[in-house]
């Protein structure tokens, strides 16, 4: 295994940084400013025209069926269904997230951090279930593995489970990892960013 650290990786604090070929293909076309720009555009475009289309279609609706829930017309969801449109506003994304009731992240992030993001997707990224699919899925998950568990911490699954946030926790036990909500605590007064 090699220990040399590749380009735009930053390793965590004990760990070596190991990238995959197609990664470490990514990360040495962005030489040039332009480049770096068009490719990350280029994905921006391309996944969320995918997103929506896999989206919309996951849930059995046709184009028009989309544009009924938010009050548009079949033109515009064909619009934003197409990788070179582009032009997706905030506005618009809150929209669609609220109507395929998933969340909508937007951040900033290095390149490396694109290049990951670039060879991982995969179909439940593209198309995460809603909000009621994941709660069933997870329900059904901390109940199977409440019932393996020897550990009589794990979240007790006839309760109402508070589905955020989520820690992992591991138990040495059953040797599993178990996926249980983290306690919420109050919220502070102070703000958020000073």
């Amino acid at each position: 295994m090699s220990t040399e650290l590749q380009l735009g990786q930053i390793p965590s604090p004990g760990r070596l940084a190991i990238i995959s070929d197609k990664e470490r293909q990514i990360q040495e076309s962005l030489v040039t400013k332009e480049y770096r720009e068009a490719l990350a555009i280029e994905h921006v475009n391309t996944t969320l025209a995918i997103q929506i289309r896999k989206l919309r279609e996951n849930r059995g609706w046709t184009q028009n069926e989309l544009a009924e829930h938010l009050g548009k017309h079949q033109e515009t969801v064909s619009q934003w269904e197409n990788p070179d449109y582009g032009r997706h506003s905030m506005t618009t994304l809150k929209e669609l997230a609220a109507t395929f009731d998933v969340a909508l992240l937007v951040k900033f992030v290095s390149f490396s951090e694109l290049a990951k993001d670039m060879v991982s997707l995969s179909k439940t990224r593209l198309s995460p279930p809603s909000f009621n699919q994941e709660k069933y899925y997870l329900t059904n998950d901390i109940i199977w593995q409440s019932s393996n568990a020897k550990d009589t911490n794990i979240i007790d699954a006839n309760k109402t489970l508070p589905l955020l946030p989520f820690q992992e926790i591991n138990n040495t036990q059953t040797g599993g990892a178990f996926l249980c909500a983290s306690k919420i605590a109050e919220p502070k007064k102070e703000p958020l960013y000073a």
